[in-house]
């Protein structure tokens, strides 16, 4: 497996690549082609293909914060056919390896579908925590992550994972205050002033633990 950047004028790519997130990602979560289309040309993103003999497999689109003291991996999906060989945690660490030139142990945050909501995919979600954790990734305790993702219906309950080149235990309540605020406006488009920022850090401690 290769991973390359995508290039925004390849359509075939970008045809290929939107059929394997318009069936990972329940309709709920998902952005409109269009809004993906406006994201491939934002310099704050950066799209990543998975291929396997010249074939797209995969993909990781990971937002970076311009004060460079996070990344988002927004999304990040192997296609059906190649899921349980390896190839998401390959595709995993190459993304963070692609952000890696930027200050040392730069954070990586991942959304999660939480693993503790009753829900018809409660198995599913678990499986994915199970992946992450499996890769390094740490869960930021006692955080219940609103995603203020527009659209119809209420959205699923979430959790934040962080994976960080160093591992740490903890992490500053002001540190995620700002990565809150921060993938609110620039990721989600929400006004300065959103309450849910408040709502979500009202519940934790400081410092906060990660497991």
């Amino acid at each position: 497996m290769k991973v390359i950047q995508f290039k925004t004028d390849d359509e075939q790519s970008f045809d290929a690549f939107f059929a394997i997130y318009e069936s990972a990602l329940v309709k709920r979560e998902q952005k409109s082609k269009i809004d993906i289309k406006k994201m491939c040309l934002s310099p704050a993103y950066t799209f990543l293909l998975a291929q396997e003999n010249n074939i797209i497999i995969g993909f990781s689109i990971l937002f970076i914060s311009q004060d460079n003291s996070f990344c988002l991996l927004e999304y990040m999906a192997i296609s059906q056919t190649f899921r349980g060989s390896g190839y998401g945690g390959e595709l995993f660490f190459a993304s963070y390896q692609h952000i890696s030139a930027k200050p040392n142990n730069i954070p990586l945050l991942i959304e999660l579908d939480s693993d503790r909501e009753n829900s018809t995919d409660q198995a599913i979600r678990k499986k994915r925590h199970d992946f992450y954790r499996r890769l390094g990734c740490l869960s930021i305790k006692n955080l219940d992550y609103l995603l203020p993702l527009p659209g119809e219906g209420p959205a699923p309950q979430m959790d934040l994972f962080i994976y960080q080149a160093v591992p740490s235990q903890k992490l500053a309540k002001s540190d995620l205050e700002h990565w809150l605020n921060l993938i609110y406006q620039q990721v989600y488009h929400c006004p300065a002033d959103d309450v849910r920022i408040g709502q979500m850090l009202s519940t934790i401690s400081d410092p906060i633990l990660l497991d």
